[in-house]
């Protein structure tokens, strides 16, 4: 018989423990750095590497501890100076190790634990977040600097890798998600919340929101090489990969448009005339000689048909249908079966929202033409579409 799992409240400690425990937890922030000097990237450099290896692989292991015990192991972690204090520098040691990953080139064994060590201290935030979402609020101020910051500016240009992007975005998301974060719509509404949402308020300002907005379409929902690549070549993998269930906490495609949803949802005041002067700003047909304006149309297309319900009354679906989408269905170049599937997606995700019915032969009857086109995720999108 397999042993049951210990539940997090058997992290707690008694009463005569309480000296022990307190001073583990000390020694083990003291293993993880924060109550010592800067680590030094020389560390990693290649004469020293089973030294700098073995430090890491020690950081690592006493990280996962403290993780687990800083989630689970403090009834009111809010009045623990060294609970608030270690959670406090999780931020300046992320931005160290960051840029000791800038020095140390990819594919090391020491960049590989590098990464895994930055990546267990996000998850130390996110789980604390998510346990703890009160005596999270003195974080979220930082929380959301830091990750706007290595995700939505040039600061994480070299440095910030895929998983850490999906970390990044995961807290931006909790923390606009969050219900605890939401002011009450009653006069008994608890006063954290209210502090909570006001700290929200001001960090999203129109200048944020517009950035935010304006890079997840533009960089972050471009296809890249290796998905186009997978288009040439396994079409049906293309087509049907994993977007649904949990995806969005591990894979960068899904959490992107995941929290481009929650934002858009959240600040669609602000972000529907962002997007609409992409829209606009794409009128015609775009010339197949400009692959990069193809896949910025296609991601821009994207936005539009994920915020469909948000954009209900703002876009005239119908009369872009007539004037610009329908002629782009007929444009059947090769380079342009990109748009065509993402005309023939969009219209999808509209046709249950806005799309008046005596539109549809024509809509029918320009399908009847895809379905001759060879490519096998065009006539996949079509079969979704019907």
């Amino acid at each position: 018989m397999s042993p049951r799992p210990c539940p997090p409240s058997a992290w707690l400690p008694t009463a005569s423990s309480s000296r022990t425990w307190r001073w583990g937890y000390t020694a083990l922030l003291a293993r993880c750095g924060t109550t010592t000097p800067t680590p030094s990237c020389s560390r990693c450099a290649p004469g020293t590497k089973p030294a700098s290896l073995s430090s890491l692989e020690r950081t690592l292991l006493s990280l996962k501890v403290l993780r687990k015990l800083t989630v689970h192991g403090f009834n009111e972690p809010l009045q623990n100076m060294e609970v608030m204090g270690f959670l406090s520098a999780v931020f300046e040691r992320l931005r160290q190790f960051l840029d000791c990953c800038r020095q140390v080139g990819p594919g090391s064994v020491c960049r590989e634990k590098l990464e895994k060590t930055i990546i267990l201290y996000t998850k130390v935030l996110l789980d604390f977040l998510e346990y703890h979402p009160f005596p999270f609020i003195p974080l979220i101020q930082r929380s959301l600097e830091f990750a706007v910051c290595y995700v939505f500016t040039e600061a994480g240009e070299g440095v910030a890798f895929e998983r850490f992007i999906v970390q990044c975005m995961n807290l931006i998301k909790k923390i606009v998600k969050n219900d605890a974060y939401k002011p009450a719509k009653n006069i008994e509404g608890k006063p954290e919340s209210l502090e909570a949402h006001k700290i929200k308020t001001a960090f999203f300002t129109h200048p944020t929101l517009t950035e935010i907005g304006r890079r997840l379409v533009s960089h972050y929902f471009l296809l890249t090489e290796e998905e186009l690549t997978m288009w040439e070549e396994d079409a049906e993998s293309f087509a049907v990969e994993e977007t649904g269930g949990d995806s969005w906490k591990y894979s960068i495609r899904p959490c992107t448009e995941v929290l481009f949803l929650d934002i858009f949802h959240n600040y669609s005041q602000t972000l529907t005339p962002v997007l609409l002067e992409m829209v606009q700003n794409l009128q015609g047909p775009t010339s197949v000689e400009e692959p990069v304006s193809l896949l910025i149309k296609d991601a821009v297309y994207n936005a539009v048909g994920l915020a469909a319900y948000e954009l209900f009354d703002n876009v005239d679906f119908d009369l872009w249908f007539k004037n610009q989408l329908l002629g782009e269905l007929q444009v059947h170049h090769h380079s342009y079966k990109l748009i065509r599937r993402r005309v023939i997606w969009l219209i999808g995700q509209w046709i249950s929202v806005k799309f008046k019915s005596d539109l549809r032969p024509l809509l029918y009857e320009a399908i009847l033409g895809l379905m001759q086109d060879p490519d096998l995720v065009g006539l996949l999108a079509c079969d979704e579409t019907l």
